[in-house]
């Protein structure tokens, strides 16, 4: 049965691949003068049905039974947690700051700033890649970083700094939004940057250096997709033993997109047909409309397992309460930062998530007492969250701009490890 299932597949993977690589044919290369290199015309998209919903016939079989000895699953490669949830996000936290070597371009300007930040595992020469996204006028932009990293614990070391390997100009998306990244073998990986306007999933190759491949990008959905309503601010990555779900989400509705595929179809995979090996699988809602701040689950959150082979969705997000005039005001990276975890179910045949009062988990990380909602780390910026070496789950908090520190443009970070 299983052979029999991965070749239908296989098959259909082969033909919706056919038929995307058909319809971008036409597809040609131009340049900028701001960002000099080739970059792909949007390529023909699947037409969006906002009633579809997968049917039985569409889905793929429940998973084979891990306990039965014929059956040797792949081990789970992403986000997996040594620690209960409730183990995981709670007190005390320590936390290290580092810097990204920035340039003016990210330095003040009006609703333009980072948005989110993606930490890779440690490399082998025990570096980590840093990816941030950067909303802007007219172009949103992706930079890439790379920083030490203590080869111990994989966190990055205290004071760091980050220097810029490569950085690319975003056609057409002024706000370029959250980031889910995709590991390949050799410290190489997929980036996936949610395009809030254009309601789409943007995916960028990288090389284990950080430097972006050929530095082209690839604009698009996977196969059967729903138009994400109120912009697309979220992707969460999450594997299963057999199977890769990708949730294309938006904070604004409350709602998500689920996407599913084989993971031995993600094998041989690159930036350029990885989004192609999906299928639709569902839509679901939050376990609430506001889970802090007026918005849901957003922006810049995580799908874990924990120890107990439960999945929960963890997401932070600044409280905005300013700790020297109490006044409240969401979205402008002030006050303390709070991070919660809500279960989340993940099965061949849906994704959902409980409805809930309360998150399962939560924490507080207190504000930096020079935290101005520009400068400083906090849960509106380039924040995130990433798993070290020993698998614990990392908090990490980023400024809105960049700074001049001397005569030098910099980006402060820092990162802290939460769990008793």
């Amino acid at each position: 049965m299983i052979k029999k299932q991965k070749l239908w597949h296989t098959c259909l993977g082969a033909l919706l691949l056919t038929s995307t690589l058909a319809a971008q044919a036409s597809g040609i290369l131009w340049t900028d003068e701001r960002y000099p290199w080739g970059q792909e015309s949007e390529p023909s998209l699947p037409s969006f049905d906002t009633e579809h919903r997968s049917h039985p016939e569409d889905r793929p079989a429940k998973e084979p039974d891990i306990d039965d000895e014929s059956v040797s699953p792949p081990a789970p490669i992403l986000n997996k947690i040594n620690k209960t949830i409730k183990q995981a996000i709670s007190y005390p936290t320590s936390c290290i700051n580092a810097e990204l070597d920035t340039q003016n371009s990210e330095s003040f300007e009006f609703k333009n700033h980072h948005q989110s930040m993606i930490i890779t595992k440690t490399k082998s020469n025990g570096d980590k890649n840093v990816f941030v996204s950067h909303s802007e006028t007219p172009y949103g932009k992706m930079l890439s970083f790379s920083i030490d990293a203590n080869s111990s614990t994989g966190r990055i070391t205290s004071n760091a700094k980050g220097e810029e390997q490569s950085r690319i100009g975003i056609d057409s998306e002024t706000h370029p939004s959250a980031l889910a990244y995709y590991p390949l073998p050799n410290d190489e990986g997929i980036i996936l940057m949610a395009s809030e306007d254009k309601k789409q999933i943007i995916s960028i190759g990288s090389y284990s250096s950080g430097q972006f491949k050929n530095k082209i990008y690839k604009k698009g959905m996977p196969s059967g997709s729903v138009v994400a309503k109120d912009g697309l601010t979220d992707i969460f990555l999450a594997e299963t033993n057999f199977y890769t779900y990708m949730i294309a989400w938006s904070m604004n509705a409350g709602e998500g997109h689920a996407y599913i595929a084989d993971r031995s179809d993600l094998d041989d995979v690159d930036h350029s047909n990885f989004l192609y090996k999906f299928k639709y699988l569902n839509t679901f809602s939050a376990p609430q409309r506001d889970t802090g701040c007026g918005k849901s689950l957003g922006q810049n959150a995580i799908i874990v397992e924990d120890s107990n082979h439960k999945w929960y969705v963890v997401h932070s997000y600044d409280d905005g309460v300013h700790s020297k005039t109490g006044v409240k005001q969401c979205g402008l990276n002030m006050g303390a930062t709070k991070v919660k975890a809500w279960e989340i179910n993940l099965t061949p045949e849906g994704v959902s998530m409980p409805a809930a009062s309360s998150p399962v988990a939560t924490m507080t990380i207190a504000e930096d007492p020079k935290k101005d909602g520009t400068h400083f780390p906090g849960g509106d910026g380039a924040s995130g969250f990433y798993i070290n070496k020993d698998k614990e789950l990392i908090v990490a908090l980023g400024a809105q701009f960049a700074d001049l520190m001397g005569f030098d443009y910099k980006t402060r970070i820092k990162t802290c490890k939460a769990g008793s």
